[in-house]
């Protein structure tokens, strides 16, 4: 009895006070965390399809414990946390993502770390378009607390596809569309002292390993995990993986059915596209002949006189000149 009238008391504080649930939650976590072992950060901006590849590296590298996280800084995880207890507030339901803990837990941890300590870190990148729809669709809960019912566990239950292409085009925030360009810039580069653009992308392998006194960084394309992970990983860390199997995808999701419509709706102004595309990180990472495909997936779309008239907010004032330039 005494157990069920805490437990009742738990839960209660936990919606009432959002410190409380914050402290009850970091302790929760760092309980599930193993001792002893060493981390592998996998470090990169979100939704850029790493769930599969962060299951197979834990169950293959039993002395390392993987943690999956976007961002490392004081004021990153704040603004963030922020975000969460905003959503909360607006749903009545406190939650918190994990990765948004691992952030917290390894921000603390780092700054006692011993010196000299050089830490291994892979981070992916993935067709800008691709990745920010798939963010809009993962992260609406947070971002668009606002407009989800309260009963709705992915936030987009119930409301019609034109209406979400408004939103994803109008409220979703032109600073999150420009997140993959200034991503490298705005939280590697400051945590481990290495500038990604600095030295040449493989093509030819698929894949990049850069290193300096603070850390080894693996550097992965989304589109091609399928051939370029097993020897990538090998190669970075002496470990043979077996075959991958896909997970977290938006095509596996309860909106499902949603996600694909609002992608054939969906039409996108070209000079959202031509913003996202001219950058050193889409030069960086992806040729001229890939990136014009991308361009054409986007662009070369039957009309659709529902949406026609729907144009996205250009980005050029959310692109920071460095990140247009380099």
């Amino acid at each position: 009895m005494f157990a069920n009238i805490s437990e009742r008391i738990d839960r209660r504080l936990r919606r009432l006070s959002w410190a409380y649930f914050m402290n009850r939650r970091d302790a929760e976590y760092r309980a599930t965390l193993p001792k002893g072992k060493e981390p592998l950060l996998v470090f990169q901006m979100g939704k850029v399809g790493s769930s599969s590849m962060v299951g197979s590296l834990a169950a293959n590298l039993p002395k390392h414990k993987v943690f999956q996280i976007h961002f490392l800084s004081d004021d990153w995880i704040t603004r963030v946390v922020d975000q969460y207890r905003e959503a909360s507030r607006l749903t009545g339901r406190p939650s918190i993502d994990d990765h948004v803990l691992a952030s917290r837990y390894l921000a603390r941890r780092f700054k006692r770390r011993r010196s000299g300590e050089r830490l291994n870190v892979i981070s992916l990148v993935r067709d800008p378009v691709e990745r920010n729809i798939s963010t809009f669709f993962q992260a609406f809960p947070v971002y668009m607390a606002n407009v989800r019912t309260i009963d709705d566990v992915d936030g987009v239950r119930g409301i019609q596809t034109d209406e979400l292409v408004r939103l994803f085009q109008e409220d979703f925030g032109e600073d999150r569309h420009a997140v993959p360009t200034v991503w490298f810039q705005t939280h590697l580069q400051p945590a481990f002292g290495i500038d990604v653009f600095a030295t040449p992308f493989n093509h030819d392998k698929h894949y990049q390993i850069i290193e300096n006194e603070r850390a080894r960084v693996l550097l992965l394309r989304a589109e091609d995990l399928d051939t370029s992970l097993i020897p990538a990983v090998r190669e970075f860390m002496g470990v043979e993986l077996p075959s991958v199997a896909h997970r977290n995808r938006a095509e596996d999701k309860g909106y499902a059915g949603t996600y694909r419509a609002f992608k054939d709706d969906l039409r996108l102004d070209e000079s959202y596209v031509d913003d996202l595309y001219s950058t050193p990180f889409m030069r960086h990472f992806y040729t001229p002949e890939e990136v014009a495909t991308f361009r054409r997936r986007w662009l070369d779309k039957p009309s659709n006189s529902n949406l026609a008239s729907q144009t996205i907010v250009p980005l050029r004032l959310l692109i920071p000149d460095a990140a247009r330039t380099q």
